[in-house]
């Protein structure tokens, strides 16, 4: 194994932002949608979709989407 050490030079250095992505897990029960509504049928589940809506800009970055049981 080869040691190293990881430096960050600030996003601001050369007078840009200071933003940066932040990775974050996000898990959803498909049953308790189907508390929310008794209409949902998870077998019947084809198609989803994201709205991001509620800021007038922003980015949101999605790497991996997954249904599990």
């Amino acid at each position: 194994m080869i040691d190293g050490r990881v430096i960050k030079a600030p996003f601001d250095m050369l007078g840009g932002t200071t933003k940066e992505p932040v990775f974050q897990n996000y898990g959803f029960s498909l049953s308790d949608f189907q508390k929310s509504n008794p209409a949902f049928n998870p077998a019947q589940l084809a198609k989803m979709s994201f709205d991001f809506d509620q800021t007038g800009k922003g980015t949101v970055l999605i790497t991996v989407i997954g249904i599990r049981k």
